[in-house]
């Protein structure tokens, strides 16, 4: 089957989608596409990334598209069999993209670590917020990730691909550092995680800041 991602190299979701790709083995063509400067971009119906193109149409929201990947490409099973293990799976994906974007990516990550990176000054209140947020949804998640995925049954999940990079994105931020602390399962499934293959094949080229922070 041919596909074709259209996506951004320093967007989240458009890494969970290559991430899932990576996951299941499967060959497809990329094609960058800068959505805030490229305003030919419209086959997307809101001019946003992802977007999978495959040969019975386009698929984007990254959630319906990684569940795709999943379901109808060869290679390893994103998704556990078992019915209330694939719902927990579906409500951690869920989670993610109703609690964990905000405020995992914005305003930690593109406040905190993107408008450095810019050469930009980071707005110290807008970070504040975002690490005041941060603390209950990661309580959530000590408490569902490390019991499902790669942690616990050994086989990369979609939960695990949509949760991993909003965090490592979180983690790019110094203000960031110690974030994981207060949840010693959290942090060791990411650690469990972000060694994985596919994380590390499919990881934007973003270094780490040399800023102190107080």
């Amino acid at each position: 089957m041919k596909l074709t991602l259209h996506a951004y190299c320093h967007s989240v979701y458009c890494w969970i989608a290559r991430l899932a790709l990576a996951a299941k083995g499967v060959a497809f063509e990329y094609v960058e596409i800068n959505p805030f400067t490229d305003k030919s971009w419209t086959r997307h119906p809101f001019g946003k990334v992802p977007l999978l193109e495959t040969p019975k149409g386009d698929l984007f929201e990254t959630a319906a598209l990684t569940r795709f990947v999943d379901e109808a490409l060869p290679g390893p099973a994103l998704m556990p069999e078992a019915p209330f293990e694939r719902a927990r799976v579906h409500q951690i994906v869920s989670l993610m993209d109703a609690e964990g974007c905000r405020p995992l990516v914005h305003p930690i990550a593109a406040e905190g670590y993107f408008r450095r990176r810019a050469g930009g000054r980071p707005d110290p209140a807008t970070v504040e917020a975002g690490l005041a947020a941060a603390p209950r949804l990661l309580e959530v998640l000590e408490t569902l990730l490390p019991r499902q995925g790669l942690a616990g049954t050994g086989q990369l999940s979609l939960a695990d691909i949509h949760a991993a990079p909003m965090i490592d994105y979180a983690l790019l931020a110094p203000e960031s550092a110690g974030l994981l602390a207060p949840y010693p399962a959290l942090a060791d499934w990411f650690a469990t995680v972000s060694t994985h293959d596919a994380f590390k094949a499919t990881r934007p080229d973003l270094p780490p800041l040399d800023v102190a922070v107080s």
